[in-house]
């Protein structure tokens, strides 16, 4: 059966088919509704899902290490915002204690942590894990 094109609309397309008048293939986004003729005016209504496909780029292992190294926990936000966070609180914490020296131990802890978590998140972003 050959479909031909009447007329767009939008945000949806309308298709009529010559050898059958009363079909109507509409196409919206996210779904094509598709309408088969019947007794009724309207027709029956059948609805086919359509897949869709987000393209979510990798996080740069060098750009989290260069954040990192640079402004410590709050550089963490970059690969991993609840990390970010729990290091910020200890940083401050172990800094307010320590007078300051405390940093010397949690900044290479956060680099290392926002190195770990941007190659876990590349790493279930390249295996088809939905990522939020």
């Amino acid at each position: 059966m050959r479909v031909d094109h009447v007329r767009p609309r939008n945000p949806a397309l309308e298709y009529r088919s010559p050898a059958v008048p009363d079909l109507r293939l509409t196409t919206v986004v996210g779904g094509a509704t598709i309408r088969i003729p019947s007794g009724e005016p309207n027709g029956r209504v059948m609805t086919q899902q359509t897949q869709r496909t987000v393209v979510t780029p990798t996080k740069s292992m060098g750009i989290a290490l260069l954040l990192t190294v640079l402004l410590g926990p709050l550089g963490m936000l970059y690969s991993t915002v609840l990390g970010a966070l729990v290091m910020i609180v200890i940083s401050v914490v172990v800094a307010v204690v320590t007078l300051g020296l405390g940093l010397l131990l949690t900044w290479p802890i956060s680099t290392v942590w926002a190195a770990i978590a941007t190659s876990r998140y590349n790493r279930r972003l390249l295996e088809g894990h939905r990522q939020y």
